[in-house]
């Protein structure tokens, strides 16, 4: 490439005429410099261009909700004019929190009433946040052994048919019976219809699997009709009622205790601690009146053929009278075990466990129970029944502090829960034929047509009457202000 550009030039020079000096040395005229004007890009300006219709869009986005939230701060809380309350934040006070002039609504409030009833706070993800006892029967299912941390955190729909199973457990539900109800009501500012069909249709599945007959009655009240039914104070907010709860006790009778003086909880606490206690006692009761109906049988049996059922047993019998008296032992002797877990295993044994007590002394320990003043009776036919007499020792020692009152309410309240539980186990633990849709349905709609026949017929006092509390309506908790 480099020859042929070598030869290139030198042929060109032999056809080029040579240049005088003169030409040569002469300056080469110049014109004054003008500045370049680049070539428009309109790439780059269309590209500006989009970006400052971006940002237009953007500053709209920021500023038109902004202005909604605004208006919207005079929203009627009963959301009439179907705007969502949800949809929009509170204003924020200077100490970070709300300034109370409109509702927050983070979640849902639902009461669930079969004859305990309760309270289930939800936030806005359907995931319970609190359960709370509002009358005194509600607290025996809370106090259930590992209830609450149980249903805590699960979603609504799931926990409330852990609350069902459990009032079932302890026969607030009689598994038994075909008249069950459970109503529940949801706080009108609820908008996620879809959880509360899921609701209804999982307590409903639940009753079918377990062949139950309890039908689940719905409706929707305002936060106004929500405290009403609840016994609370009325408020204007959903939040409020929320925060009133957060750092109190999930337990009705422990909120109770708060308003009360020194002189009122030491009653209180002894009425409380009594009812659990009076629970226990009557079992006791009830297995001492079974032995003796045992012995009163083994006594005709002796002074009929002067020998004991033990002995009888052993032998071929041919008087059928005599017969029907060892049949009747072995049925009340085969109940006393698997009600009580007591096994008597001969007359000597039978002898020992009635020394200490007759139909009459039972009779007057159970009359006594509603004006109880003196343990030691009842801890002499625990000893007889071999018992644990520990459940009087928080009657000997009365705690001093609400503190201590409180724990010694949970134990009271817990063992109530217990005897409940083993008094029920039978009836719940009985095996039952799952209930068709048909079969279901059938029944739902027989109920509801009583239900309503019942719902046409005036209340006492209208409607303050409260058969949930046998006619004697409880006092309204007001929440902090």
């Amino acid at each position: 490439m480099k020859d042929f550009k070598r030869k290139w030039e030198s042929e060109l020079e032999e056809f080029m005429p040579k240049l005088d000096k003169s030409i040569i040395d002469e300056p080469i005229p110049t014109k004054e410099a003008h500045p370049i004007k680049a070539k428009k890009n309109n790439k780059l300006r269309y590209m500006s261009f989009a970006c400052s219709i971006a940002a237009a869009i953007v500053l709209c986005i920021c500023v038109i909700p902004l202005l909604r939230i605004k208006d919207n701060q005079n929203l009627p809380l009963d959301n009439s004019s179907g705007s969502t309350l949800s949809s929009y934040a509170p204003p924020i006070s200077d100490n970070g929190g709300y300034d109370g002039t409109q509702e927050t609504v983070s979640g849902t409030i639902i009461t669930v009433e079969i004859n305990p009833r309760v309270m289930v706070l939800s936030d806005k993800n359907g995931i319970v946040t609190n359960i709370v006892a509002t009358n005194s029967d509600a607290d025996v299912i809370l106090s259930s052994e590992g209830f609450l941390e149980n249903v805590i955190g699960k979603r609504t729909s799931e926990a409330l048919v852990l609350y069902v199973d459990c009032a079932t457990k302890l026969g607030y539900i009689d598994a038994d019976s075909t008249e069950n109800t459970v109503k529940i009501t949801f706080c009108e500012t609820d908008s996620e219809t879809e959880d509360l069909l899921e609701i209804k249709e999982n307590l409903e599945t639940h009753f079918k699997t377990k062949g139950i007959y309890a039908v689940v009655v719905d409706k929707k009240a305002t936060l106004e009709e929500v405290c009403q039914i609840n016994e609370l104070e009325k408020s204007e907010k959903i939040d409020e009622v929320v925060d009133n709860f957060k750092n109190k006790s999930p337990l009705f009778a422990q909120r109770k205790l708060e308003k009360l003086n020194d002189e009122e909880i030491q009653a209180y606490y002894k009425e409380t601690v009594m009812k659990g206690i009076s629970s226990n006692i009557k079992g006791a009761i009830d297995e001492a009146s079974a032995i003796l109906k045992i012995a009163d049988i083994n006594r005709q049996l002796e002074e009929l053929c002067y020998a004991n059922y033990w002995v009888l047993k052993e032998i071929p019998i041919m008087d059928q009278a005599v017969q029907d008296l060892v049949n009747e032992i072995e049925t009340e002797l085969a109940l006393l075990e698997k009600n009580y877990g007591r096994k008597i295993e001969n007359g000597y044994q039978l002898y020992q466990l009635t020394a200490k007590f007759t139909n009459e002394t039972l009779e007057k320990l159970l009359n006594n129970l509603e004006n109880f003043d003196n343990a030691e009776h009842y801890k002499e036919l625990y000893e007889a029944l071999e018992r644990d007499t520990g459940i009087f020792d928080s009657l000997d020692n009365i705690p001093t502090t609400k503190d201590e009152i409180m724990k010694e309410q949970e134990k009271a309240l817990q063992q109530e829960s217990n005897n409940r539980m083993e008094e029920h186990k039978e009836s719940y633990e009985k095996e039952r034929n799952e209930i068709d849709k048909d079969m279901y349905d059938s029944f739902v709609d027989e109920m509801k047509n009583k239900l309503d026949k019942e719902n046409q017929k005036p209340s006492e006092e209208d409607g303050q009457y409260d058969q949930n509390n046998g006619g004697q309506k409880e006092e309204a908790e007001h929440p902090k202000k």
